[in-house]
């Protein structure tokens, strides 16, 4: 763990880890609970899946919390989940869209996930400067 005052930088990366977070955990919960029936929240599934959706959002903080703390897992989390990140949008077809072009698409999915890549350098730049 680093013993240095957090720069103001930090919290910007523990906003993108929030973000982040929420996108992969939102995926991943679905994708889990997919074999065992879940096709969306509706009343007869409700009582198992917001309860679960809650437990990860609390966990989501508290990884915000040991961001900002500059603790070493969390750094570690958001560079698995820009991995993964990077991965399903280069293996998602972008599909026919009436509004955008297929590599218009590309161009948005790599927007949106620069702020995750720029995050994951600023954190390997302060580690190595430790």
């Amino acid at each position: 763990m680093i013993k240095k005052q957090p720069t103001p930088a930090i919290y910007a990366v523990a906003f993108v880890f929030f973000v982040a977070a929420s996108i992969v955990l939102s995926q991943l919960i679905t994708e889990v609970a997919a074999p065992f029936g879940f096709k969306g929240v509706n009343v007869s599934n409700a009582a198992w899946v917001l309860p679960a959706f809650v437990i990860a959002l609390c966990v989501v903080l508290y990884g915000v919390l040991l961001m900002t703390r500059l603790h070493p897992i969390p750094q570690g989390l958001l560079f698995a989940m820009t991995i993964y990140l990077i991965v399903q949008a280069i293996i998602t077809p972008a599909g026919s869209s009436p509004f955008y072009s297929a590599s218009r698409i590309y161009l948005n999915r790599a927007l949106i996930l620069l702020p995750m890549v720029a995050s994951c350098v600023f954190l390997f730049r302060l580690r190595r400067r430790a």
